[in-house]
């Protein structure tokens, strides 16, 4: 499993490496960053007890596995169900990934003239590293079987996801399998102040809290920004499963590829770790500076150097990346928003751990966040809280373990179910549409919509009115360089601003 999850991190990119640099840069970086796993991987204590406890469970493992893959059906990803509208702009990524050579180029044209990007040439500027793997097969095969590689991708993360939460809880449980989905925060009972019922159903009321105050629970996370969420995940996981200083700043580095908001919110993490492991009982004038020294690995300077020179350069291109601002949200709006994200479960858990400086971490980066804009919109705010409201989850599932029966304890389960059907209701969304659709292809409208029963003939309109209208897949945009794509500068840089398609990039593919 540890095997499979450095590959899982690795193999795209590696990928990129290939396809994106010149050969004479991306042979020595992808020599570096190979090596860098292997020694991460030789340097893993190997524990069978999950593996043994899981084989010992195979009905239940089984069961885990059909409710996940249903679970991931109806995310919209691979195209199989309902989509949200942020798949129009992931499914341009996608298909650009496929239909374009790499490093992907475009000529902008079409969009409005105040667009700084207009009538340039730029090139694709994303966290596309989770795309990679099936784009080749989607190259390879059609699209139709990288699209089923996309889906197959998204099963195996957050079948390791579970695998390595089982192992930190060191227990098998479908109580695990719940936790992960149901987690997530009561933001959404804001939309209840300003929005019908209706608007809620559709999903077009997320944003109550206006375009900085956003929080998700896993299951929003997944349905519509998983390539940024999926594989820090792991990461966090890997680094907290076993707390090894040889490639605690390697994984770090990874996770940077990923998702680079993500990263920014992982820092002082990473922090807080090395100061647990080593400092946390030494005095300010006694520190023994010398246990730096094991974490001067080859993996942890050579591994994070072939990561993050790279990556740094690329993500620097984007044309949205340089615009930062300092914000101040309206304090009643932002003190609503931070009691339902995290004010309920922090006071539910605060007896357990008021004395835990994770725990003041986890809260301290959730207060500030929404403070700070990086780009246009909520990306930082939304992205860069992941790695503080998974370690909570974490914090959350060890309380439920441990606490004795009482009050506070069903408290916190009552939090779960709440938070769990409310941040479901985008599978149920899901479930809907998606059966709509498909029975909208059918004459069953026909034959519903002249029944004498009411009832039964609104179905039938219903039918009716949804069919050829394909109500599942979002793919209005087809490519990036769409000018119906209102969030362009998200995805691009300019080609002669950029150092790394200048200096690192391939140019016409060679």
């Amino acid at each position: 499993m540890i095997r499979l999850a450095y590959f899982y991190l690795g193999l795209p990119y590696l990928i990129f490496l290939i396809g994106w640099l010149h050969w004479y840069i991306s042979i020595p970086i992808s020599i570096f960053f190979v090596y860098a796993l292997y020694c991460s991987i030789g340097s893993y204590v190997i524990d069978n007890k999950i593996i043994d406890e899981i084989r010992k469970q195979s009905k239940l493992l089984y069961l885990i596995l059909f409710l996940l893959i249903v679970y991931l059906f109806f995310s919209g990803i691979g195209g199989y169900s309902f989509q949200n509208e942020d798949h129009h702009y992931r499914s341009a990524v996608f298909q650009d990934l496929i239909n374009n050579q790499w490093p992907v180029v475009y000529q902008i044209k079409g969009f409005a003239s105040e667009n700084p990007l207009e009538g340039k040439q730029t090139f694709l500027v994303y966290y596309l590293g989770y795309w990679l793997p099936a784009a080749v097969a989607g190259k390879i095969l059609g699209i139709k079987v990288g699209s089923f590689i996309l889906y197959l991708w998204t099963v195996i993360g957050i079948s390791l996801v579970l695998y390595f939460l089982c192992k930190y809880f060191n227990r098998f449980s479908i109580k695990i399998f719940w936790l992960f989905i149901a987690w997530g925060t009561l933001y959404f009972i804001g939309t209840f102040y300003t929005f019908p019922i209706k608007e809620i159903l559709k999903g077009n009321a997320y944003l109550w809290a206006g375009n900085l105050l956003f929080a998700d629970g896993n299951t929003g996370l997944i349905y519509w920004t998983f390539n940024q969420t999926i594989v820090p995940w792991l990461i966090i996981l890997l680094i907290i499963n076993q707390m090894n200083p040889k490639n605690i700043l390697f994984l770090s580095s990874i996770l940077f590829f990923y998702g680079p908001f993500a990263f920014i919110g992982f820092l002082s993490f990473i922090a807080y770790f090395v100061y647990k492991n080593d400092f946390s009982k030494a005095k300010l004038n006694n520190i023994d500076f010398k246990k730096f020294g094991k974490y001067l690995s080859f993996e942890n300077v050579g591994g994070s150097f072939s990561v993050m020179a790279i990556c740094y350069f690329y993500f620097a291109s984007n044309s949205s990346g340089n615009v930062f601002n300092i914000v101040l949200p309206e304090i009643k709006t932002y003190l609503i928003f931070i009691f339902l994200s995290i004010g309920i479960i922090s006071i539910l858990l605060f007896d357990r751990y008021k004395t835990d400086l994770l725990f003041y971490l986890i809260l301290f980066v959730l207060l500030i966040l929404p403070f700070f804009q990086l780009g246009f919109g909520l990306d930082l705010t939304a992205r860069a809280s992941i790695p503080a409201m998974f370690i909570l989850m974490l914090l959350a599932g060890e309380y439920l373990l441990k606490a004795k029966n009482g009050i506070r304890k069903n408290l916190v389960i009552l939090y779960l179910i709440v938070a769990g059907l409310g941040h479901n209701m985008q599978f149920i969304r899901s479930v809907y549409f998606t059966s709509l659709e498909a029975a909208s292809q059918t004459n069953l409208g026909e034959t519903l919509s002249t029944n004498g029963n009411p009832i039964i003939k609104n179905i039938g309109d219903r039918l009716l009115v949804a069919k050829d209208k394909n109500l599942t897949i979002q793919n209005n945009l087809g490519t990036l360089k769409n000018p119906n794509n209102v969030l362009v500068r998200n995805f691009m840089g300019l080609t002669d601003q950029s150092i790394f398609y200048k200096y690192l990039a391939k140019s016409d593919g060679k």
